[in-house]
C-alpha cells in the first residue's frame, strides 16, 4: 500500500472568512465597526434562506479549547451545532446569519443568546467558547468534480484487485478486492488544477498525493505514483452486431436481413433469396462477404440510423415495425409461446409468418433457405439458426419469428 502522508487541512479561506469591515462615520470619515460578540435575546428565524453548506463538518478545538469537537449540521433556516467535551455534549443550538449584522451567530440553547462565529487572528472564534478548525467537512453536493468522476482500476486493467472509485462531487473510495481501504474526499489544489488532496474520512489525520493527466485520461495515487486509468472493454461479436441486426430496405424491389449470428440475406419482392452470406462487425461498420464470392462492402452506420454502403454509396433504412399491421403483431404475441407457423393478408399484401417458440438466450434467428411460387402454390423452407460456439447468449428467452412480406396470391402456402 502506499505511504500516507499528513496534511493540515485547507479550508475555503474566502467562505469562511468574516472580516470586520469599516463603515463611514457621521462626520464622513472611517471608524471601525465590530459586530456584537453576545445578542442578547436573539430569535432564531427557521424560514431563513441561506448556503452555509461550507460550515457542516466535523470541527475540532484548537488554542487549548475546552471542547474537544463541534458537529454542525443542516436545519432549517441555517445550521444545528453541538458542542463535545470528549463525548459528552455540553452545548447546542442553532445557527444563522442575523441580519444588520451579516455574521454568522450561533444560538444557544441554554441561556437564549446568539454567539458570534468569525474569523480572528487566523482561526474560527466562537466567542466565550473558543477557537475551532474544521477537520472533517461534510461531503460536498456541489459537483465540481466530473471530469474525473468514475471508477479507475490500478494499471488500467479490469481485474485488478486495487480499485478507486471518484463520484461527481469528489468523495471517493478505495477498493482491494470488495474490501474498502479507505475513503474520504478531494480538495483541488489552488493554483495547480491537476492536483488534489485526497483527505480520509477514516483517518482524520491522513491525506494522499493524487495528481490527474492534462487529459484527465490517469490518475497517479499516493507517494508511490501508482497509476490508476479506466479500461477499455472490448466488446463481444453479438454486441458489435447488435446495430446492425435487422430488415433493411433499399428502396428497390430488394431488402436486406442481418441476423444476430452474423448471418445475411437479400431477398426480392416476393420473398427469393437473391445472396447470403456472413457479416464482420467492427466498431464503426459491418463488412459483408456472400457466399461463393467473397467480399461485398462494408455498411456504415449513419447518423439518421440508415446503413450506407462505402462501396457504391446504396443506402438502407431499417423497416419499422410499424410496417407491419397491429392485427398480426397480436396474433404473433398470443403464439409465440409455442412453434407456429401462420399467413395474414389484407386484401393488398401477403404476410407468411414462422415462429420457433421460446429460445433459452439470445442469437437465434429465422433463415429462409427456398421461397417460390408454383402454379398452384407458394412454397417456403425456412431453417432456425442459433449462436456460434463460444457466443454470448444472454439467460433470458428469445423468440425467433420470420415475416416474409409480398404481394397478395390467392393461393396456398405449403410451409416445408
Amino acid at each position: 500500500m502506499k505511504t500516507i502522508k499528513s496534511y493540515p487541512l485547507l479550508l475555503a479561506a474566502l467562505v469562511l472568512t468574516l472580516c470586520l469591515s469599516a463603515c463611514g462615520s457621521k462626520d464622513g470619515g472611517q471608524e471601525e465597526y465590530r459586530a456584537p460578540d453576545i445578542i442578547e435575546d436573539a430569535v432564531y428565524d427557521p424560514d431563513a434562506q441561506g448556503d452555509y453548506s461550507d460550515y457542516f463538518g466535523k470541527w475540532v478545538g484548537i488554542r487549548d479549547c475546552e471542547y474537544t469537537t463541534m458537529l454542525v449540521t443542516p436545519a432549517d433556516g441555517g445550521m444545528r451545532f453541538e458542542l463535545y467535551k470528549d463525548d459528552r455534549l455540553a452545548a447546542s443550538g442553532s445557527a444563522q446569519q442575523v441580519p444588520g449584522h451579516a455574521f454568522i451567530y450561533f444560538f444557544n440553547d441554554a441561556d437564549g443568546s446568539a454567539y458570534l462565529f468569525a474569523f480572528n487572528n487566523g482561526d474560527m472564534e466562537l466567542y466565550s467558547f473558543g477557537y475551532f478548525e474544521l477537520k472533517v467537512p461534510a461531503p460536498n453536493t456541489k459537483g465540481g468534480f466530473e471530469d474525473i468522476a468514475g471508477t479507475w482500476y490500478l494499471g488500467g486493467d479490469p481485474n485488478a484487485e486495487s480499485v478507486l472509485d471518484i463520484d461527481n462531487n469528489g468523495e471517493w473510495v478505495l477498493y482491494e478486492g470488495s474490501a474498502v481501504v479507505d475513503n474520504g474526499y478531494l480538495v483541488q489544489h489552488d493554483t495547480i488544477k491537476e492536483d488534489y488532496y485526497a483527505h480520509s474520512r477514516q483517518n482524520e489525520d491522513v491525506c494522499y498525493d493524487m495528481s490527474t493527466s492534462l487529459d484527465r485520461e490517469g490518475i497517479w495515487w499516493g507517494s508511490e505514483n501508482d497509476a490508476y486509468l479506466k479500461p477499455v472493454f472490448t466488446k463481444t461479436t453479438a454486441e458489435l452486431m447488435q446495430p446492425y441486426v435487422g430488415y433493411w430496405s433499399s428502396g428497390e424491389d430488394c431488402w436486406l436481413r442481418i441476423y444476430a449470428g452474423t448471418h445475411w440475406d437479400t431477398v426480392d419482392a416476393g420473398g427469393e433469396i437473391i445472396n447470403t452470406g456472413d457479416a464482420d462487425p467492427r466498431e464503426e461498420e459491418v463488412i459483408l462477404y456472400m457466399t461463393g464470392y467473397g467480399y461485398a462492402g462494408s455498411l456504415v452506420l449513419q447518423a439518421d440510423g440508415s446503413l450506407k454502403n462505402s462501396e457504391d454509396g446504396m443506402v438502407f433504412s431499417p423497416v419499422a415495425e410499424a410496417d407491419i399491421p397491429a392485427a398480426l403483431k397480436e396474433l404473433i404475441d398470443k403464439k409465440r409461446e409455442k412453434p407456429f407457423k401462420l399467413t395474414y393478408a389484407d386484401g393488398l399484401e401477403m404476410y407468411i409468418v414462422i415462429g420457433e417458440g421460446p429460445q433459452k438466450g439470445g442469437g437465434y434467428s429465422v433463415a429462409v433457405k427456398e421461397l417460390y411460387e408454383t402454379d398452384n402454390s407458394i412454397v417456403i423452407r425456412t431453417e432456425l439458426t442459433g449462436p456460434e460456439a463460444g457466443e454470448a447468449r444472454g439467460t433470458e428467452n428469445s423468440y425467433p419469428v420470420l415475416i416474409v412480406k409480398t404481394e397478395y396470391r390467392d393461393k396456398p402456402v405449403v410451409f416445408q
